[in-house]
C-alpha cells in the first residue's frame, strides 16, 4: 500500500508512493463511508503543512508514529491491570506481531484510521481502570469520531463494568446504572458530531445510501469458494492465534477476576463485530475483525509467558517417533492449507507474506496442541494408580 505501484502509478518504484497515498487521502475526504471520519486525515494534512512533506511521507510518518504510541499505551494498560513489567512489554510485542498490525499497510488490509482509534481506546481503558470517567468519556468520543466501529465496543465495556456480585438484582442498582449512563455519553457526542459534520459538508444523503448498500457485502464475501475461504481466513488471521491461546489460558484457570472480565468482554465483542463485518463490509480487510483484540492485547503478555513456561517443560514429551511423525504430518497439512486452500482474490501472493504467516501460525498451533495433548495424557497416566487406590 505504501509503495503501491502499477504501470501508471509510482513508475519510479519509490519506497513511498506519494501519488497513490494522495489519492487514498482524497478518497477519505470525499467518499461518504470515509468522510465522516476526519481526524486521521486532518492530522496527515496538518503535519504535511507544518513539515512541507508530501502526503505520502506525512501518511507514513503519522500512522507509524501512532502505532508506536498505541503500543506504549498497551504497556501502560497492562501495568494498570496488575501485570509486571515483563508481561506488559511482551503484551506490546504481541500487539506489533498481530497480523492486522504487522501487515497494517499491505493491500487488502488497508489500515488508515485504526492506529488513532487504538490510541483513544487504550486511553479510555486507562481512564476506566483508574476511575477517571471524564478521560474515558472524551477518549471514547474521539475513538467513535475516528472510526464509528468503536461504538461496537460499548456493550462489552458495559459488561466489563458489571458489579462483582453475580445476582441479577445487583445489576439494577443506581451505582451501576450511573456508570452505564456515563459510559454511554460518547454515543450522544458522536451523534451530535455526525449531524453537524454531515450537514455542513452536505453528505448526509450519500451516507444514508452508503449504509443501505452495505447489505450487499455479505453476498460479496461469499460469492464463490475463493471469496468464502478468504473471508474465513481473514477472521483467522485477525484473531485465530490469540483466541486459541486465550481459550487454553481460561481452561487452566490462570486468569484473575479482572482478566476474566476482559476475556469475556473480548468474546462478546468478537461475536458482535464478526457478524457485522461479514454482513456489511469486505471481510478480506482483516483489520476490521481485529477490533475486539483491544480487550486482550494488554493481557496477552502474561498469557504467552504462561504458555511458554508450559511448552518449555512439555516439549520433552515430544520424544517418540510417532509424535514426531504426527507433528511432521501437521506441518505438511499446514503448508498445503496456506499454499493451496487460501487464495487471495485481490492481490498477487508475491506482494506479501500472508501465506507464510498463515503457515507459521498453523504450525505453531499444531505444535502447541500436540504438546498439550501429550502432557495431559502423561498426567492422566500418572494419576491412574492413585485413582485405583
Amino acid at each position: 500500500m505504501i509503495n503501491f505501484r502499477t504501470e501508471e502509478i509510482n513508475r519510479d518504484h519509490k519506497i513511498i508512493s506519494n501519488e497513490y497515498l494522495t489519492s487514498v487521502i482524497d478518497v477519505h475526504k470525499t467518499e461518504p463511508a470515509f468522510a465522516r471520519r476526519p481526524l486521521t486525515t486532518f492530522l496527515i494534512e496538518e503535519f504535511s503543512k507544518i513539515t512541507s512533506l508530501n502526503f505520502g511521507w506525512a501518511f507514513t510518518i503519522i500512522n507509524f508514529f501512532m502505532l508506536f504510541i498505541a503500543g506504549i499505551l498497551i504497556c501502560f494498560v497492562s501495568l494498570a491491570a496488575g501485570h509486571n513489567q515483563k508481561e506488559a512489554v511482551l503484551s506490546t510485542v504481541c500487539f506489533f506481531l498481530s497480523f492486522s498490525v504487522l501487515f497494517s499497510f499491505f493491500r487488502s488490509n488497508y489500515s488508515y484510521d485504526e492506529p488513532l482509534q487504538y490510541i483513544f481506546i487504550f486511553i479510555a481503558f486507562l481512564g476506566l481502570l483508574n476511575k477517571k470517567w471524564i478521560i474515558s468519556i472524551i477518549a471514547l468520543s474521539l475513538a467513535m469520531i475516528t472510526r464509528e466501529s468503536s461504538v461496537l465496543l460499548l456493550p462489552s465495556v458495559i459488561f466489563f463494568l458489571l458489579p462483582e456480585n453475580k445476582k441479577f438484582i445487583s445489576y439494577l442498582n443506581w451505582r451501576y446504572l450511573k456508570k452505564i449512563i456515563i459510559i454511554s455519553i460518547p454515543v450522544f457526542f458522536h451523534m451530535v458530531f455526525l449531524y453537524f459534520y454531515l450537514t455542513y459538508y452536505e453528505v448526509g444523503e450519500k451516507s444514508k445510501s452508503d449504509l443501505l448498500n452495505r447489505l450487499y457485502y455479505f453476498h460479496f464475501n461469499f460469492q464463490n469458494t475463493d471469496y468464502a475461504v478468504e473471508s474465513v481466513t481473514s477472521l483467522f488471521f485477525a484473531i485465530g492465534l490469540q483466541l486459541y491461546l486465550i481459550l487454553w489460558y481460561v481452561k487452566d484457570l490462570e486468569n484473575t477476576f479482572l482478566e476474566g472480565r476482559l476475556i469475556k468482554s473480548f468474546i462478546f465483542a468478537l461475536i458482535l463485530n464478526s457478524v457485522i463485518v461479514l454482513l456489511s463490509t469486505k471481510a478480506r480487510e482483516t483489520r476490521l475483525f481485529a477490533l475486539p483484540l483491544v480487550f486482550i492485547w494488554p493481557i496477552l503478555g502474561k498469557v504467552v509467558l504462561t504458555e511458554f513456561r508450559f511448552i518449555k517443560t512439555g516439549i520433552r514429551n515430544l520424544n517418540t517417533w510417532l509424535s514426531i511423525l504426527f507433528f511432521l504430518f501437521l506441518i505438511f497439512v499446514g503448508i498445503l492449507i496456506s499454499k493451496y486452500v487460501y487464495t487471495p482474490t485481490e492481490m498477487n501472493p508475491d506482494e506479501n507474506f500472508f501465506h507464510e504467516y498463515l503457515g507459521f501460525t498453523l504450525v505453531l498451533i499444531s505444535l502447541h496442541c500436540l504438546i498439550r495433548f501429550l502432557c495431559e495424557k502423561k498426567q492422566k497416566a500418572a494419576n491412574l494408580p492413585d485413582a485405583k487406590k
